[in-house]
Formats: structure tokens, C-alpha cells, sequence
């Protein structure tokens, strides 16, 4: 959940041009700085693993959820449209919040759903094309 320590450890010990691939839910404090000093030395890609249930979640009534970390609970009612509407805008702030970053350290940034074979293959066909 904190990427800062380890994107400053491959800052510090990687050798340079490193092609580094860091792959995360993203659910984390903001490492800006840290992004952009280990994309200024190395080749960084960010991959975003999401679910489908993350974006559109099923209407299946009241659901209780825990946050796996601090313990924290919460009941949504997921059938409600405004709280399917919220998670749907509180997941896509969270994707901008890492795709916005990567963009100005100049890193690459792809969102991988249920198929990561898709979305990786596009990506790498866009990089052949860029580096021609």
C-alpha cells in the first residue's frame, strides 16, 4: 500500500535504462516524486490491476465491506444508484490520480481488466511504434 520506499529503493539501485514494471491496485498515498525520479533513469510502466466488481458493482442489496488493512468497515447498499454512481467516480479518480502522474514523469500507464494479455499486447505495440 505505500510504493514510496520501494520506487526510491529502484531509484537508488537500479542500473541505469531499467525497463521497470510496477504493478498495483494503486490503492495507496501519492508517490509522485518518487515516479518521477525513477522514470527520469529508468524505462517505467505502470499497471493498474482493477476488477470489473471495482468499476460496476453487482446490485445484490446491503454489503458490508472491510477494508483489508485498517480493519475498517462499511455497509453500502448496492442497489442504490447514488452509491454505484460514487464508487464508479471514487475508482476513476483513483485511476487519474496515478495515469496523470505517470503522463508528467513521462512514464507509461495501462489499466488491466480481467484479460491482462489484451491491454499489455496494445501497450507494447504502441512502444515499438514510438521508439521507430
Amino acid at each position: 500500500t505505500d510504493l514510496v520506499k520501494p520506487l526510491e529503493f529502484l531509484s537508488e539501485n537500479l542500473p541505469r535504462n531499467t525497463i521497470v514494471f510496477v504493478i498495483s491496485d494503486f490503492f495507496c498515498k501519492p508517490f509522485r516524486s518518487e515516479l518521477r525520479n525513477l522514470a527520469a533513469r529508468h524505462d517505467v510502466i505502470l499497471v493498474a490491476l482493477v476488477d470489473d466488481i471495482e468499476m460496476d458493482l453487482p446490485r445484490v442489496g446491503i454489503v458490508e465491506f472491510e477494508d483489508a488493512e485498517s480493519g475498517e468497515r462499511l455497509c453500502v447498499d448496492t442497489s442504490a444508484p447514488e452509491a454505484r454512481y460514487t464508487l464508479r467516480k471514487l475508482q476513476r479518480r483513483r485511476l487519474l490520480s496515478v495515469m496523470e502522474p505517470a503522463q508528467n514523469a513521462g512514464a507509461d500507464f495501462v489499466v488491466v481488466k480481467t484479460n491482462p494479455i489484451a491491454p499489455l499486447a496494445d501497450l507494447m505495440r504502441l512502444r515499438v511504434a514510438r521508439y521507430r
